[in-house]
């Protein structure tokens, strides 16, 4: 049994939502103390004993791309509370003596890993985009480089990098890949092949990709518009998780942007995969290339009818690539972590 200090990033509820899959595991068999910000601490905290809040890094946007200079103009108006958290950090290391400092992309914990005696992890996805060489295009250049810093940042000097990836590379001493946690709620329903089109949007460019769905000879159910309605072919509903998993499950065929959850549980149900990333978030085309060069789907910048079309076409070959693929278990993923805390502590 190791006594392992925890860090979760609390912007979004991508790193909350995973760790908490991790940490059911791991306190079966160690003795943890979780440290998170924002939603993630109200998340975690009524799941499990010993989380503490702390102030959390914001990622600066800008016309929805990821900004290196905004990001630290926005930590930098929060010093004096990160001052607070730190401290409590520290007291925490002093008290609990980890004997492993695991952080999933959180600063704080990180940078206190740098100048403590306890090994540090860092598990995350956003190190797999930046120690990959990116074939980028002039315009992705800028979108890229502002994620390289602030991923940099916020994991710098690690004695692990464990890598939640699409497409794992192989192992390194240093470099960990691993493929994603998909939630229980996911793994015990039944998945089919229904006659409707799963819709997943988080963007402002939303009401264009509507129009161009109600063109289509197609029944779609759209999440993230905030309402229950119905319009011609499309069915807009609300966030309710057991009919969420169960218009999923049921779904022949994903469009979304490019979220690393979404796109995970959609190859996990083998369902075709038609991703269109915001604009300047550099991490939703990195997945979004990712799922195209694995022939499970196809990338677009933005959607069109004819693109679109193009997709509902080649459905059935999507559908056959993904029959092949085999992914990588939850218990594969935590045997994998459990090595690593085994040879570092």
């Amino acid at each position: 049994m190791a006594r392992i200090l925890f860090g979760v990033q609390g912007e979004g509820m991508g790193h909350a939502i995973r760790s908490d899959i991790l940490l059911r595991y791991l306190t079966k068999n160690h003795e943890i103390r979780i440290f998170a910000g924002n939603r993630a601490y109200k998340f975690l905290s009524k799941r499990f004993r010993h989380v503490e809040e702390i102030e959390s890094q914001n990622i600066g946007y800008k016309n929805s791309r990821v900004v290196f200079f905004g990001t630290i103009w926005l930590n930098l108006k929060k010093f004096p509370k990160f001052r607070v958290s730190y401290r409590k950090l520290k007291q925490t290391v002093k008290d609990f003596q980890p004997d492993i400092i695991i952080s999933d992309f959180e600063a704080l914990t990180n940078f206190l890993g740098n100048f403590s005696k306890a090994p540090l992890i860092q598990i995350n996805n956003q190190n797999d985009i930046i120690f990959r060489k990116n074939k980028l295009k002039l315009s992705q250049v800028a979108a890229y480089i502002n994620t390289w810093l602030v991923t940099k940042v916020f994991t710098f000097g690690a004695d692990k990098y464990i890598m939640y990836s699409l497409d794992p590379m192989e192992d390194t001493e240093k470099k960990i890949y691993t493929g994603n946690l998909i939630k229980d709620e996911m793994k015990k329903r039944k998945h089919r092949y229904g006659d409707h089109i799963f819709v997943y949007q988080t963007s402002n460019t939303g009401e264009k990709l509507i129009d161009i769905l109600k063109q289509l000879d197609e029944n779609f159910i759209v999440y993230g518009f905030n309402k229950n309605k119905k319009e011609k072919n499309i069915i807009f509903r609300k966030f309710n998780d057991d009919i969420y998993f169960e218009d999923y499950c049921e779904a022949k065929a994903l469009i979304a942007n490019g979220g690393l959850t979404t796109i995970t549980e959609a190859i996990y149900m083998k369902k075709p995969i038609l991703s269109i990333p915001i604009k300047g978030q550099y991490e939703q085309v990195f997945n979004a290339k990712t799922v195209e060069k694995m022939g499970f789907g196809m990338y677009l910048k933005e959607g069109s009818k004819e693109k679109i079309t193009e997709f509902l076409n080649k459905q059935p070959k999507y559908t056959k690539n993904l029959q092949k693929y085999k992914p990588i278990s939850n218990e594969q993923i935590f045997r994998k972590v459990e090595k690593q805390i085994r040879l570092l502590s």
